[in-house]
């Protein structure tokens, strides 16, 4: 069975609360076997939502989620890419050589 990141599981579950693509669509453009995986990811969403994102992000949540109020899905959605992005690309690390982990992957890949 295949393993999925959280990053791709989130996606799924927030192109699917948006209401225009059903369990169905998902599963066959993003080549998912059974749709019943998309149906658990978004019950554990749903189930658990703040407590799911609190451990994924816990430092973004602490610093900008607990202090706003969205008005709306998607703004939650736009912020949560732009950390992730920020996270994956721009963060400096101390274990990395006090790179972001894009300069890091430069780096030892030449």
């Amino acid at each position: 069975m295949a393993k999925y990141s959280t990053k791709f599981k989130c996606k799924l579950v927030g192109r699917y609360l948006e209401g225009k693509e059903s369990y169905e669509f998902l599963a066959n453009i993003f080549n998912i076997p059974d749709i019943k995986l998309i149906r658990v990811w978004v019950n554990e969403y749903r189930t658990l939502g703040y407590d799911v994102l609190k451990n994924l992000f816990k430092l973004y949540l602490t610093e900008e989620w607990s202090y706003q109020a969205y008005k709306s899905y998607g703004h939650l959605k736009q912020s949560i890419c732009i950390y992730i992005k920020y996270y994956n690309e721009e963060r400096i690390k101390e274990k990395l050589g006090y790179l972001s982990p894009v300069e890091y992957r430069k780096k030892n890949a030449a």
